[in-house]
């Protein structure tokens, strides 16, 4: 199995933990976005915050993933744009 892991810098956010997390997954979204050609399955893996940061980029961007497999960490608040998609 073939798979990257990658960080992000996420200094440059500012405002509250919610836009930071928003902007972390936003920043994973541009960088899956750049590779994703490159393999025939995307998918994120996160535990505690990275689970919340797996179902946020599901939840925004599910186009750009086969899969989320969140250990653990919760929903961040509102709708978003891919929420109506996923309830297909």
């Amino acid at each position: 199995m073939d798979y990257i892991a990658h960080t992000v810098d996420t200094a440059a956010a500012v405002g509250s933990v919610a836009d930071l997390l928003w902007a972390a997954a936003d920043l994973v979204a541009d960088w899956i976005s750049s590779v994703a050609d490159d393999f025939t399955s995307v998918g994120v893996l996160g535990f505690s915050q990275g689970g919340m940061i797996s179902l946020m980029l599901l939840r925004r961007h599910p186009e750009l993933l086969d899969y989320a497999l969140p250990l653990s960490g919760g929903v961040l608040g509102g709708p978003q744009s891919g929420d109506e998609l996923l309830a297909e």
